[in-house]
């Protein structure tokens, strides 16, 4: 049988969010009302899956000139589910419009500007600001005002109403992340068909080599260095944890940051094996990585096919 390719390139990724647990959003005391919109955006989104970091800020800087700003990772969302989110948002009509913004980090990001400007591309949107108004110089290009914020944040009811019965959310109770998701007890199941989700890391991985269709998920730099200081005994001196011997992991122990590896068919049963020995010794961060190093196996013996990491 043909063999499947699959083939994995670089993508952005880095960075955590955290979770603000005051009522100042970005440099603004905010009101009551303020907080319960930008609270009841959080709730909307929620609904469609669980909310593992989120960040909002009502200011706007030389870094983030888009304000009202809501930032957020899903846990393992669907790929059609945020293709539909982002057809949601582009379908939505007010005074304010709602799109996809420059990411914070691996984080997804939705800003409000005028009507009339140009939607970020990507998938999920990763493009500079400068995508919104071209050819004007970054400092000249749109900057909230206080009446501008003050008519989005007024606008999110509306936004949110609109989500919900677009996207069929109206009947759903908010999904909560629990963090025992991260790492769980069990490796990913051999028996289970693999399925795919949005999680930016290091590389993507085409689906189906012949119809271009791609995975949307990998292990991130931080996970990846997690599992190298950890399990590979690649950590700083100072780092007195104890670690396993690499020589136990010929397969993993080739993967590296900067360069491509490639695994053939029949090594795809290896690493996977590997990966599961790795996880029992392993911080949480650097299990999530080797579960998804795991998932990327589970596709490659369903496609029967080999496995390369491809470098940035």
């Amino acid at each position: 049988m043909k063999q499947n390719l699959i083939v994995l390139c670089a993508l952005v990724v880095s960075g955590a969010i955290s979770t603000p647990q005051t009522t100042k959003v970005g440099n603004i005391v905010t009101n009551s009302d303020t907080v319960s919109n930008l609270v009841l955006l959080k709730d909307t989104l929620s609904r469609f899956y669980p909310i593992e970091h989120r960040t909002m800020s009502t200011s706007a800087d030389a870094l983030h000139p888009f304000a009202p700003r809501f930032c957020w990772n899903f846990f393992r969302p669907s790929p059609e589910a945020v293709r539909g989110l982002s057809e949601a948002l582009s379908a939505y009509e007010s005074s304010v419009r709602w799109i996809f913004g420059p990411p914070s980090a691996r984080a997804m990001c939705i800003v409000a500007v005028r009507p009339g400007a140009k939607a970020f591309v990507g998938y999920p949107p990763i493009e500079q600001t400068g995508v919104l108004f071209p050819g004007r110089p970054i400092e000249q290009q749109f900057v909230a005002t206080k009446d501008f914020i003050d008519q989005a944040l007024a606008d999110i009811p509306h936004l949110c109403s609109f989500l919900e019965r677009r996207l069929g959310l109206e009947r759903l109770p908010s999904k909560s992340f629990d963090p025992r998701w991260i790492a769980p007890t069990d490796p990913p199941s051999l028996e289970t068909i693999p399925f795919d989700f949005v999680e930016r890391g290091m590389h993507v991985a085409p689906r189906n080599s012949a119809e271009k269709k791609i995975l949307h998920f990998s292990v991130t730099q931080e996970e990846w260095r997690a599992i190298s200081a950890g399990v590979l005994d690649n950590g700083s001196q100072e780092d007195s944890r104890p670690r396993l011997n690499a020589s136990a992991f010929p397969l993993l122990s080739t993967i590296q940051e900067t360069e491509s590896t490639y695994f053939k068919e029949s090594e795809v049963a290896g690493l996977r094996e590997e990966c599961i020995r790795a996880r029992t010794h392993s911080t949480s961060l650097a299990i999530r990585g080797l579960d998804k190093l795991i998932m990327l196996c589970d596709w490659a013996k369903h496609l029967r096919g080999d496995l390369v990491l491809s470098a940035p």
